[in-house]
């Protein structure tokens, strides 16, 4: 490993950023997701109920804020574009950070490489130009490593560490609620070094939670809503959620689903294939590979790990914790594993820091995702014309008047028609 020299480490981590973003910036999804759309609307409402989310309480409420800076500067589109915008900006920068922070306890180069096959991966290029929560999360990941390394070999972990790492993970379990898991293993680790520490901790992350809870349900959300607050706070982790819109349950107890719509789940947080593009063998090994280096790696170096305390332990269980939970709620959603992509990326970078075949490896690897992805699934989903539904609506919209009564038999054919139409031509009004 080489030494730390933090000028060349802080430009490269920069550099890293810059290009990032601009490569996002310039590759906006246009095949907007439902919640994408929902966010959207939410930033173009004054409907303050519109604006927390239970699940992810701080999106979209920071991209409203987004969205409102950008008109202050004379932005005059649409906030689905602001959005996109917003998470380039966050992605790219916890790039960055995510460089900078395994630098000081990998190398430059090892960090480099593997912030790069972070950034080149599907799960996270995808969810860096669309506007949803699990994206904008990951920049308090990459601030959580960072911190955690910071403080890794101190003798004591000084109350200012445990405030600055409670802050962070309040952030980014607002932000994204499945980040739940990663405290349980901060938490352990802070344990094993310093008990008194870890309670501080815990106390100040479970108390701020629930203050933050407490204080945006009664003030935003039960003067427009008659819902008690447990029914509102779980949201869509709850066993009946048949209260909230488009749900029927994520929850499945079968060990062969669980299976198969993980590993679908993992797929495409690597590459993915759209009608226009097949990426064949790669797209199914790669998740086998990641997840066989990884445990390779654990092996290998049990011993030291375990009597180090190394930091590896925290980033393996915080990705095992976070992928139990999605193995029973929801394993086919590819954002969700980012959860756990980042800190295992992570893991791997500490353990192979002195093989120069991994690295080149992932190097290779990493070059061949950012190019399928680029000429594959992002362009493909960067052309409005590759948006069916709002395609449809469109030549609908296209062929009414003033006064036109339009009726379809099958309106729930078109894929998220229901938030597309009133997004979109709100001058079309009516409802199933």
């Amino acid at each position: 490993m080489t030494p730390f020299n933090r000028k060349s480490n802080v430009l490269l981590s920069t550099a890293l950023s810059v290009s990032t973003f601009l490569i996002y910036f310039i590759t906006p999804n246009q095949i907007f997701s439902f919640d994408a759309l929902t966010n959207a609307i939410a930033c173009e409402s004054n409907e303050v109920v519109r604006w927390f989310h239970p699940n992810h309480p701080l999106y979209p409420f920071v991209g409203v804020a987004y969205f409102r800076l950008e008109r202050l500067f004379g932005y005059e589109g649409l906030a689905i574009h602001s959005l996109a915008r917003f998470n380039s900006l966050l992605v790219s920068a916890a790039l960055g950070v995510f460089c900078y922070a395994l630098s000081r306890r990998a190398g430059l180069l090892t960090s480099f490489v593997a912030a790069c096959f972070l950034g080149a991966s599907y799960g996270v290029w995808h969810f860096a130009v669309d506007g949803r929560a699990v994206g904008a999360a990951l920049i308090f990941a990459s601030l959580l490593i960072l911190k955690l390394v910071q403080i890794e070999h101190k003798e004591s972990v000084a109350p200012r560490d445990v405030h600055h790492l409670a802050l962070l993970s309040l952030l980014y379990v607002l932000m994204h609620g499945i980040a739940i898991f990663h405290a349980v293993a901060v938490a352990w680790w802070l344990a094993r070094h310093q008990k008194q520490a870890a309670r501080h901790y815990v106390a100040w992350l479970v108390g701020s939670l629930s203050v933050t809870y407490l204080a945006i349900f009664f003030l935003a959300i039960r003067p427009h809503e008659s819902i008690d607050f447990f029914r509102w706070a779980i949201g869509y982790a709850s066993f009946d959620a048949s209260h909230l819109p488009g749900n029927t349950g994520f929850w499945s107890t079968s060990a062969s689903e669980g299976l198969l719509w993980t590993w679908f789940g993992w797929k495409g947080a690597f590459l993915s294939n759209p009608k226009m593009m097949t990426a064949g063998v790669l797209a199914w090994s790669l998740p086998a590979t990641f997840l066989l280096c990884l445990g390779i790696g654990a092996w290998k170096f049990r011993r030291a790990l375990t009597q180090n305390e190394s930091l590896v332990l925290v980033f393996l269980l915080w990705g095992a914790l976070s992928e139990l939970f999605i193995f029973f709620w929801s394993p086919g959603q590819t954002g969700f594993h980012l959860h756990a992509l980042i800190p295992w990326t992570a893991a791997l970078a500490i353990l192979f820091q002195n093989s120069k075949a991994f690295v080149y490896g992932q190097g290779v690897i990493a070059t061949a995702m950012f190019l399928w992805n680029l000429t594959g699934p992002i362009s493909y989903e960067a052309a409005i014309t590759h948006n069916d539904g709002y395609m449809a609506v469109r030549e609908i919209r296209a062929n009414l008047s003033t006064g036109d009564l339009f009726v379809s038999a099958r309106a729930g054919t078109v894929p998220d028609s229901g938030v597309l139409m009133p997004y979109f031509f709100p001058e079309i009004k009516g409802g199933s």
